[in-house]
């Protein structure tokens, strides 16, 4: 059997790879954000939660607190939680830029559309240019 402390180190370097994971999913989060780059890091986070979460409920039952191991382990929990709170703020701000852009792309497509049915009505009214041919070149009506 593990003893307390194995445990408590175990998870305590499994904090530490979580820290250096959210850092390098803030960093992207700053930067042209890439699915690409981003998917493997959020495995890798979705991975080390996974593992931290069996470590503490193998420690739950047990009062762990007291250990010097456990101030390490919380502080380390409190540095992820605003790492991860500024990547995902980041996220939202880019998407909320993103909208945006989707909106004002969407409004101008309408503000076409509406000119394109105005003029494509009046041009197939009207003759813009003759299909009978002269020397050179087609002429205008």
């Amino acid at each position: 059997m593990t003893s307390h402390d194995d445990l408590l180190s175990e998870m305590d370097h499994l904090l530490q790879q979580l820290v250096s994971n959210a850092e390098q999913l803030y960093k992207e989060s700053t930067q042209a954000i890439s699915e690409e780059t981003l998917m493997p890091l959020q495995n890798q986070q979705e991975e080390l939660i996974n593992a931290i979460v069996a470590l503490n409920s193998s420690l739950e039952s047990d009062n762990v607190t007291d250990s010097p191991l456990w101030e390490g382990i919380q502080e380390k929990l409190v540095i992820f939680q605003e790492l991860n709170n500024s990547f995902i703020n980041n996220l939202r701000v880019r998407k909320g830029l993103v909208n945006v852009e989707i909106k004002d792309v969407k409004k101008h497509q309408s503000q076409l559309s509406q000119l394109k049915a105005a003029y494509g009505k009046k041009n197939q009214s009207q003759k813009v240019f003759s299909t009978k041919k002269t020397k050179r070149i087609n002429t205008v009506q």
